[in-house]
């Protein structure tokens, strides 16, 4: 997707990327004060320190605590910290499903007329 040239480089990495963090998958909060957890900031895929550049292609957006976690490690280990960060999220998820089905058919049963 080509983002109009205008655009800061917020807006475009998140025209190209949503607008979740590059890191845990959460929601990040464009409103939100820029020392705010939830806003988004710029992350150095290949950081500077390591040769890295501003170009679009080596940025992305994450929270301010996931860019401190990522820090200056190599491209390397910042993806096995996203898959391990993306494997945990979905283990969640399907954790919060197997629960919630119970629970559900529970409630349903609560609530069900009882013929006498």
């Amino acid at each position: 997707m080509n983002a109009p040239a205008k655009l800061s480089k917020v807006e475009r990495i998140r025209a190209r990327d949503g607008e979740r963090c590059w890191l845990c998958d959460g929601k990040l909060s464009f409103g939100a004060a820029a020392n705010s957890s939830k806003a988004p900031t710029l992350e150095h895929l290949l950081a500077k320190s390591l040769g890295g550049t501003d170009s679009l292609d080596n940025l992305v957006l994450t929270h301010k605590g996931c860019n401190n976690q990522l820090g200056n490690r190599p491209l390397a280990d910042k993806q096995r910290m996203r898959a391990k960060q993306h494997a945990n999220r979905e283990k969640t998820k399907a954790a919060g499903k197997s629960v919630a089905a119970p629970q559900a058919a529970k409630a349903k049963q609560l609530s069900a007329p009882v013929n006498n």
